[in-house]
């Protein structure tokens, strides 16, 4: 059977398996909207979270968006075949749900192939749920890659035909079939195996921005020696400077590793922890990478714990008092300097 272009782009989820959970049940005429008035991806992503607050998905609508563009943030979730896909993990959601929309005349939403897109599925999924919103991703594009599939759902006149469309399962199935499909849902993952599902996206996550590093690193080393003629790294002129280039991305690549696994975990706030922790383990302590990763792991488990805490919901409005008060010490401390400096040189030209 002939795949549509961007098989490719869902292949690769929906290879996860045979799933449990029925998606057919995260999508209600309620959460259906065939006519978007939105003109923008700004206006599409609100108005797609406003179904889903209307139909009582979310417990916190701007929390929510939030989160949606922090997700976007990391990567576009624009695809061919005018096809979107925003989702996230948010403790805004109450009840998992997927919200569809089309879009008559097209939205620049930044997609892969530079086409306007018309077909939105919009997934909230609740944080600390991860198979459960890999699951949803690979159901939904398992039916993006039948043949027809979006044509047909971009043909549709009534959100009853969408409905039928969207949740079509097996309709020839006996109720006793049907009954045993449902009784899989006992056959989840252990939740050691989900743990450690996570631990390796956060590991791959943390390697993937580390690569670049090591990488560049060793080509600016190599190059500024294989230029220099002499076998060894170059000690003065701009080759020497190349070679410490190359140096500091050798040197900071695990800086990056520890930060970034930290920001997986924790999202931005992680990033910093993660990055001086793993950097004060591997300079001060001689710990090497695999003590970069120990570090990023802890420092994002860490601040994703705090995250939670009731006193992290006063940091942003204590962070501008905190930057302030930082900066008019060291401002202090630079004046005071200054002045002690000239108070110096005038006694040293008195004498």
């Amino acid at each position: 059977m002939h795949k549509p272009e961007h098989s490719s782009v869902f292949l690769a989820i929906g290879h996860l398996g045979k799933t449990v959970m029925d998606i057919t049940n995260l999508i209600e005429p309620e959460t259906i909207s065939l006519e978007l008035k939105a003109q923008t991806k700004e206006e599409v992503l609100l108005e797609l979270v406003e179904l889903l607050e209307t139909a009582g998905k979310l417990d916190n609508k701007n929390e929510f968006l939030a989160d949606i563009w922090k997700r976007e943030k990391i990567g576009n979730t624009g695809f061919e075949q005018g096809i979107a896909i925003p989702h996230a993990k948010s403790y805004a959601v109450s009840t998992p749900a997927v919200a569809v929309g089309i879009s008559r005349s097209g939205i620049d939403y930044g997609a892969e192939d530079g086409e306007l897109s018309d077909v939105f599925f919009m997934l909230a999924s609740p944080d600390g749920d991860d198979h459960h919103h890999i699951e949803v991703l690979a159901q939904l594009s398992s039916k993006l890659i039948e043949d027809g599939f979006v044509d047909s759902l971009k043909k549709v006149e009534t959100v009853e035909q969408a409905l039928v469309l969207l949740t079509d399962v097996e309709t020839e199935q006996s109720p006793a079939h049907y009954q045993d499909r449902v009784d899989l849902s006992s056959v989840y993952p252990s939740p050691l195996k989900q743990s450690l599902a996570r631990a390796k996206e956060h590991l791959l996550f943390g390697t993937s921005h580390m690569i670049p590093f090591i990488v560049a690193g060793g080509v600016l080393l190599s190059l500024s020696v294989m230029i220099s003629g002499h076998g060894g790294v170059p000690t003065n002129g701009i080759l020497a400077d190349i070679a410490q280039m190359g140096i500091a991305g050798l040197t900071l690549f695990t800086a990056v590793l520890g930060g970034y696994i930290a920001y997986s975990i924790a999202d931005k706030p992680g990033l910093a922890p993660g990055m001086i922790g793993s950097w004060i383990a591997v300079s001060h302590y001689n710990t090497g990478f695999l003590g970069a990763i120990v570090v990023g792991f802890f420092a994002g488990f860490v601040v994703h714990l705090l995250k939670k805490n009731s006193v992290a919901k006063q940091y942003d409005l204590a962070r501008f008092d905190l930057y302030l008060s930082v900066g008019r010490y060291f401002c202090h401390l630079r004046c005071s300097d200054v002045a002690d400096w000239c108070s110096n040189r005038q006694c040293d030209g008195v004498a």
